[in-house]
């Protein structure tokens, strides 16, 4: 706890009594405001209910500023689904993915991509901006041959060449002029990107 009295929480009990309130009340604001932002209201929020937000077994991080919850994040690594060994095949396959591959990711949150990746044998720089994703990440890879980064891709201090770079699901957190610039220099000359 600091002197303030705001304190992190590594995994909020949705069962604490207001605790679940909160976090869908902050849920809803940040529903909001992205709307708002993007002008379109049509994506529904993720959870409907209290009963929908404890019933979806998330691990969520929050912040804690005495008796109230300030800020909370749900762990979509626990959620999130992993990708089909036949994406990985393909990658194989088509795109030189094995032992001698140096693979750049963006985006891996903690690791649904790059755990497969590892598998095969690459060698894996992973540009991941999230704190506590990166924080996750960097323990399930432990002892792997990952190396982390934790920033945004456009400001990510990475280098080399890379063999194949891969953004399952996450490019469209990167602006297309800067990242796609940046990746033309990182990814060799005959190298692979798949998004």
């Amino acid at each position: 706890m600091t002197e303030s009295g705001v304190v992190m929480i590594d995994n909020l009990d949705l069962g604490e009594s207001g605790v679940a309130g909160q976090v869908l009340d902050l849920q809803r604001l940040a529903y909001r405001a992205e709307a708002e932002l993007i002008g379109f209201d049509g994506i529904p929020p993720l959870h409907e209910s209290i009963d929908d937000l404890r019933g979806a077994a998330l691990d969520w991080l929050g912040i804690r500023d005495g008796e109230r919850i300030v800020a909370a994040m749900a762990m979509c690594g626990a959620a999130r689904p992993g990708y089909p060994d036949a994406l990985f095949d393909l990658l194989s396959a088509r795109c030189g993915l094995g032992s001698a591959a140096r693979v750049l990711e963006l985006g891996p949150v903690t690791g649904q991509a790059t755990v497969p990746l590892l598998d095969r044998g690459a060698t894996v720089v992973a540009v991941e901006p999230g704190v506590a994703m990166a924080a996750r990440l960097r323990e399930r890879v432990e002892g792997r041959n990952c190396t982390v980064v934790e920033a945004e891709f456009e400001q990510a201090d990475v280098r080399g060449r890379f063999d194949l770079a891969v953004a399952a699901t996450s490019f469209h957190w990167v602006d297309p002029a800067l990242g796609l610039d940046k990746l033309a220099n990182l990814v060799r000359p005959g190298g692979l990107l798949a998004l």
